[in-house]
């Protein structure tokens, strides 16, 4: 199933630890079409916790990520500086998402 995919996809990134730079692209296929990475803890998101020098990270795609989901890439990307992507769908969710990692000297671009 889905959320199976996405731990595989997780656990066979988990290997890639000195990463300074990420980028997660997901071309969609056709219009319909919406699945990518789901960034969250549920998700699988917890098996990048050995990425200890990433920097960077860009993704594209439709997110839902929550304040622990937020806060815990803030604890353990500790050199992340910059984040590029969309960490919620609702403007209303994103906004303090965004600020709990710009309080910690992450810039967030989000294409607004």
């Amino acid at each position: 199933d889905f959320i199976e995919q996405q731990h595989e996809v997780f656990k066979q990134l988990s290997v890639m630890k000195l990463v300074e730079k990420l980028a997660i692209n997901h071309e969609k296929t056709d219009i319909q079409s919406t699945r990518t990475l789901d960034l969250r803890l549920e998700s699988g998101l917890g098996l990048l916790a050995g990425f200890n020098q990433l920097k960077e990270f860009w993704f594209k795609g439709d997110q839902r990520m929550t304040l622990e989901d937020v806060h815990w890439f803030a604890n353990n990307f500790k050199r992340l500086k910059h984040l590029s992507g969309r960490l919620h769908v609702d403007e209303e969710i994103l906004k303090p998402l965004k600020d709990v990692l710009t309080e910690r000297g992450i810039s967030v671009y989000d294409g607004n």
